[in-house]
């Protein structure tokens, strides 16, 4: 009779270590589940700075030429879409001969902020955007985004801004083919 106690007791002991580390485990893994959401969610964050930032920096880096780069607001519903937009003349010509341009565009419409490339006739280079110009062209969604403000100063201070429900994301770039204040001139 005293074994089967002793043998019941050492059961209920094994079985409370089991118990424990079962436990212990299921812990450990909601833990690490947490801090993983956190990671991905910190990382989702990042991405969204680093879209913004990369895109309106290679956009005017790359086209850093005179009258290339300019920016804009276009009107749809009552709503102002700001744009920045790079024009690439590639040298070569369509069936009538006219050069052919395209327009590479950044926007926030729709709660995204998109990037679209379309050709430009030469009527559209300089004249303000329409709304379907924006949206008729072939696009590509880089990010979601609450708004997307741009804006060219006169001393060629590029600031763009892009807001998430995260936060807002700024950036500033001085194209290298802006007019110097001082002198009037082209800066060299």
């Amino acid at each position: 009779m005293i074994k089967e106690k002793r043998f019941t007791f050492h059961g209920l002991f094994i079985f409370l270590l089991l118990g424990i580390f079962a436990v212990m485990s299921t812990l450990l893994v909601l833990y690490s589940a947490q801090v993983y959401n956190k990671t991905v969610t910190r990382s989702e964050k990042n991405n969204v700075n680093r879209i913004m930032r990369s895109f309106v920096a290679s956009m005017a880096r790359t086209g850093d030429e005179a009258d290339t780069i300019r920016t804009g607001v276009c009107l749809h519903d009552g709503v102002q879409i700001y744009y920045v937009e790079r024009l690439d003349y590639t040298g070569e010509t369509d069936a009538a001969g006219n050069d052919l341009v395209y327009a590479r565009r950044l926007y926030c419409d729709e709660g995204i902020l998109w990037e679209s490339y379309a050709p430009v006739t030469e009527e559209q280079i300089g004249a303000p955007v329409e709304y379907e110009e924006l949206t008729g062209a072939k696009r590509e969604k880089l990010c979601d985004a609450i708004a997307f403000v741009v804006e060219l100063n006169e001393d060629g201070l590029l600031e763009a801004s892009l807001a998430d429900i995260d936060g807002v994301y700024r950036v500033k770039i001085a194209l290298r083919t802006a007019r110097d204040p001082f002198e009037g001139g082209d800066v060299q």
